[in-house]
């Protein structure tokens, strides 16, 4: 199965920003904010059982570095990052299925 799950609000907790946060203080903000220990736990079991990970984030492409360190920092297994929403069999994201939903269901590939 292709799971396409959303990095902030589902693999780590909600980015808090402004408009009016400098280029270096964003970056800083993003290698920094707090990972959601059972959703990557849960994501690199499904990555271990032989299903499709793809990671999505709306943050821009200016992002993916500093995206890219955070997630090897964590531990956290996939195959493609993309910053937009791609086709996938499900989608687990925080305006869509709940984290909750997501932890607490039993799902195989």
């Amino acid at each position: 199965m292709i799971f396409c799950i959303d990095i902030d609000g589902v693999l780590s907790k909600k980015l808090k920003w402004s408009v009016g946060d400098s280029y270096l203080r964003l970056r800083a903000m993003l290698l920094n904010i707090e990972p959601n220990i059972k959703a990557i736990i849960k994501v690199n079991q499904l990555f271990d059982d032989g299903n499709t990970i793809i990671l999505n984030t709306a943050r821009i492409w200016h992002d993916y570095n500093p995206t890219v360190e955070w997630l090897k920092k964590h531990g956290i297994k996939y195959h493609t990052l993309i910053m937009a929403k791609p086709l996938a069999d499900f989608y687990i994201d925080d305006k869509n299925k709940s984290v909750e939903e997501f932890l607490s269901e039993n799902i195989t590939h």
